[in-house]
């Protein structure tokens, strides 16, 4: 049985859905599939990291060129800093291009039409060579595209109408799916054309959250399963353990939009001011990108000292750290409602304290509250954020932790057995 998944993102990719993409690779490979993969080079990748690379033995990577309008756009707006290098030009964001270059009208004009060309996603230019390379590969027996990035849909419904055989998309984070038609934009309704004309090419969907499969499968007519993230235990264990000298909580990955530290920097500042936290007492450790807005955060709050920033890490150093914490931090943005970030279950197995900040309301908080895991506190609620750092300081947050039973239910060996029934259904069916 031969399978073609198809992801932009893949290892040694260090953006987050590379996670979910070679676990599917190498598991499926494992249960017996001949594994085939399309991915973007790693020159128009987030980042390099070659430690994500261990386990791929038996798939067979193929890597393609890619278009990527935004480095084109980044040249002509900002031609100083693209020369200088300063930023990676493949993660170029809508503010670089229009606080750059000198001229405000262009960079607008750039930034609307960036809006409007990259549908469904900035991976667009990526289409063409994947499904180029996918039409050059071995005849699969069945595709799975999974996303984001939502151009991976596009290229794996043309390639399983191409080779005429099932696709299977599997949903990371939602798409189109859960916005109501009236309030879609003019692009948001290209976006749901797109998805539409993907979902009408899958035999099956496949989602990581409740949430996220309820949504899709109203909007797709059709069941979408549940299958859970998970944590590479191999990995895990063969990470070293970093050694603190301090009460150290530690955030891992990146930052955006309502996913902030802002909660946690204004806890701080109370923290210092009306309980003694200080450099030696107490430090939130981020590894991660971008971390310019949380500096400038910690410098007005006055907590620069207790913030440590390290920046973007290997894969294995930010196992390490999470290993060795006094306890770890997970933020869920309002707009992530209904998502589960792959890192939840890296910090389970961590079997550490784990403090989330997010709305009750979250798909996050339900399954955490279901099987009694962590401590969750609303970004609203400073109170119970200063008490539980005070907690961490003081070493009593240690009855947050109660993992067993989540890791056992998440366990790779049982959701990508899950992921490997709903394939093989697709073959019989289509058998039939």
């Amino acid at each position: 049985m031969r399978l073609l998944l198809v992801s932009h993102h893949f290892p040694p990719d260090t953006a987050v859905g590379s996670k979910r993409a070679k676990r599917i690779a190498v598991w499926m490979n494992r249960l017996g599939w001949d594994v085939d993969v399309v991915a973007a080079g790693p020159e128009f990748q987030f980042g390099n990291d070659q430690t994500l690379m261990k386990g791929l033995e038996g798939v067979h990577l193929r890597t393609t060129w890619a278009l990527n309008v935004r480095y084109f756009a980044r040249v002509l707006a900002n031609r100083k800093n693209s020369k200088q290098g300063g930023e990676d030009s493949h993660q170029i964001n809508y503010s670089a291009v229009r606080e750059g270059g000198r001229f405000r009208g262009i960079r607008e004009l750039i930034k609307r039409f960036l809006t409007i060309v990259e549908q469904p996603d900035q991976w667009i230019g990526w289409l063409p060579f994947a499904v180029w390379e996918g039409r050059r590969l071995r005849r699969p027996d069945v595709v799975v595209a999974t996303l984001p990035a939502y151009t991976n849909a596009l290229a794996g419904a043309l390639l399983s109408r191409y080779w005429r055989v099932p696709l299977v998309i599997d949903y990371r984070d939602p798409w189109t799916a859960g916005i109501k038609s009236d309030d879609l934009s003019f692009v948001k309704r290209i976006g749901r054309k797109l998805e539409n004309f993907c979902l009408s090419s899958a035999n099956r969907c496949v989602a990581t959250t409740d949430g996220i499969a309820e949504t899709v499968g109203v909007l797709a007519g059709k069941n979408c399963s549940v299958v859970l993230n998970s944590c590479d235990l191999s990995s895990y264990e063969s990470a070293g353990i970093r050694e603190f000298q301090r009460p150290t909580i530690v955030y891992t990955g990146s930052l955006y939009g309502s996913r902030n530290l802002d909660a946690i920097v204004d806890a701080l500042e109370r923290c210092k001011t009306e309980y003694g936290f200080t450099r030696e007492s107490f430090r939130l450790l981020y590894m991660g990108p971008s971390a310019s807005y949380l500096e400038s955060k910690a410098v007005e709050k006055q907590v620069s000292d207790i913030v440590k920033i390290e920046g973007m890490q290997s894969h294995d150093k930010a196992l390490a750290a999470l290993k060795g914490a006094t306890c770890n931090l997970l933020v869920v943005g309002s707009e992530h409602r209904i998502q589960i970030p792959a890192k939840l279950f890296e910090q389970i197995v961590s079997s550490k304290p784990l403090l989330v900040i997010c709305h009750e309301s979250c798909d996050v908080a339900k399954l955490l509250s279901r099987y009694r895991v962590g401590l969750v506190c609303s970004p609203n609620d400073q109170e119970s954020i200063v008490n539980a750092l005070i907690d961490i300081r003081d070493g009593s947050c240690r009855s947050w932790t109660n993992e067993k039973e989540l890791i056992e239910v998440s366990s790779e060996k049982k959701t990508m057995a899950r992921l490997d029934s709903i394939l093989r259904a697709c073959l019989k069916k289509q058998t039939i």
